[in-house]
């Protein structure tokens, strides 16, 4: 924006542009101005925020270098994903804990119903007689047939059966809604590829020559520049969607997923 304000400037002092156009490049100017002051805002929120995650000072020095490679990796199928999850998440073995814990809960109160058999022997004398015998005895649960216990345990074990089921499910289309999420980003990056920027960053240098040239207005280089600052913002975002999409996926699957999100 500045070289634009510059080729302006000199461009109406050879009388090649006018004052509107000036105006025009100096109010453009101040705008960049006021969006770089935004984006340098952001960016120190941004170290702040990373000094959270990694668990340091936010008064400490924090930066990030190099360029932002963001790999793009095919999936297996949908259906070994949702496979993978099943048997990796937590939440599903957890899941299947509790019914463990409510089958064992059911046989043990199903065990009290059943009456405890003791066999006994006895030895006596009477009248110079040795006797010998031998008996059986069952308690009988007159007052609590632990009836209500077992129907209890019952209704825990369908329960933790029915949640257990629903979790399954959920995590199904949880891992579908990912894949979906995943391959959509992954065409908008494709699309958006870096060649699209050199081809605006191209067309903005083709309108700044034409300015130099008089054949052009500044509204002309300024719209050049503001297309070039869309371009780039559309493909930031791509790369953002993709990350997160990468992100869901890993958390859907339980961290059985492992994929490469730039560095």
């Amino acid at each position: 924006m500045q070289r634009t304000k510059d080729l302006v400037e000199m461009s109406v002092k050879q009388g090649k542009q006018t004052r509107i156009d000036l105006n025009t490049a100096v109010i453009g100017l101040a705008r960049a101005r006021n969006q770089k002051a935004s984006a340098e805002q952001k960016l120190e929120q941004s170290k702040i925020d990373l000094t959270e995650v990694l668990g340091v000072s936010p008064s400490d020095a924090v930066g990030v270098t190099g360029e932002l490679d963001v790999t793009l990796e095919d999936l297996p199928p949908t259906s070994q994903l949702v496979e993978m999850a099943q048997s990796q998440r937590a939440d599903l073995k957890a899941a299947a804990a509790r019914i463990a814990a409510d089958e064992s809960g059911l046989e043990v109160a199903k065990s009290l119903t059943i009456p405890n058999l003791k066999v006994f022997g006895f030895y006596d004398r009477e009248e110079g007689s040795n006797l010998f015998g031998a008996g059986v005895s069952m308690p009988l649960t007159v007052f609590h047939d632990y009836s209500g216990e077992q129907r209890q345990a019952a209704a825990r074990l369908k329960t933790s059966e029915l949640e257990a089921e629903a979790l399954r499910l959920a995590t199904e289309r949880q891992v579908v809604s990912a894949v979906a999420r995943y391959e959509s980003t992954a065409v908008r990056l494709r699309q958006m590829n870096e060649s699209i920027l050199e081809r605006s960053e191209e067309t903005l240098q083709l309108m700044q020559k034409a300015l130099r040239a008089g054949k052009v207005g500044a509204s002309d280089v300024l719209a050049a520049q503001d297309n070039l600052l869309s371009v780039r913002q559309e493909y930031v975002q791509a790369q953002n969607d993709y990350i997160d999409a990468v992100r869901a996926l890993e958390i859907s699957t339980g961290g059985a997923l492992s994929m490469s999100a730039g560095s």
